[in-house]
């Protein structure tokens, strides 16, 4: 039996939000335009180079032959700049996340939309390079280069590379639990009536939004569901209570 994926991502309140409820979709953003100017943009020679340093053996031969080799390199370089990646956070309790609701929803005057997507959905070679999980730590990929069991010379290697590519970023944003999915091409994405599962509107989303986002939602996403952050007991607590 498969098992749904269940991804929350925040948001402003603002014309692509609603485009997005109006017409069920994701939008996949070019790699070089995501917010961290670090991310998804490893130097593949580099990381080739001290993989080679690091490797014994058959290899350090199969990495030394794709480094000599420029055209894989720079094959890389342009099939990767029509790539898309939509990113989501995988917190249990997204909802009362206070870091992620300023830096992505509008100090709180946004949203956060979970999503349940099928893995019939996100299983569409054609559709879906990968759904991965962001690695948060010093060299991922030089360190996945080395210890690889995919051989340079597999058809598959390359999706893997890029799987890897996409998704290493400074341990500085491991706090976000973050995975994307990552497709050949960026822009919208069409996605099936019902994926939007909830909507969490801000500590200080105005009513007039929560009443304009529910009724989209509602009448063009299929979503029923929707809660609102507010202060909780504590200092600093966040709390969630239905709508």
């Amino acid at each position: 039996m498969s098992e749904d994926f269940r991804f929350f991502k925040f948001k402003p309140i603002n014309k692509f939000l609603i485009e997005s409820l109006v017409t069920p979709s994701l939008y996949f953003s070019k790699p070089d335009l995501l917010n961290d100017p670090f991310d998804c943009q490893l130097d593949l020679r580099k990381s080739l180079c001290r993989a080679v340093e690091k490797s014994k053996g058959i290899r350090k031969t199969e990495l030394q032959t794709v480094l000599d080799s420029n055209s894989f390199i720079e094959n890389f370089a342009q099939k990767i700049k029509s790539i898309g990646v939509c990113s989501f956070s995988l917190l249990q309790g997204s909802f009362d996340e206070p870091l992620l609701w300023s830096h992505y929803a509008d100090d709180h005057k946004g949203v956060c939309l979970l999503y349940r997507f099928t893995e019939n959905l996100l299983n569409t070679p054609k559709e879906i390079i990968g759904v991965t999980e962001v690695q948060y730590e010093d060299d991922v990929l030089t360190n996945w280069l080395i210890n690889s069991q995919i051989q340079p010379s597999e058809n598959k290697f390359f999706i893997e590379l890029a799987k890897v590519f996409f998704t290493a970023k400074n341990s500085a944003w491991k706090y976000e639990k973050e995975v994307r999915i990552i497709r050949p091409t960026h822009g919208g994405w069409s996605i099936p009536h019902g994926c939007l599962e909830q909507i969490c509107f801000g500590l200080r989303t105005p009513l007039s939004d929560i009443e304009l986002v529910s009724k989209l939602a509602g009448e063009y996403s299929g979503c029923t569901n929707f809660c609102k952050v507010v202060h909780a007991d504590t200092d600093f607590g966040l709390s969630v209570v239905e709508l």
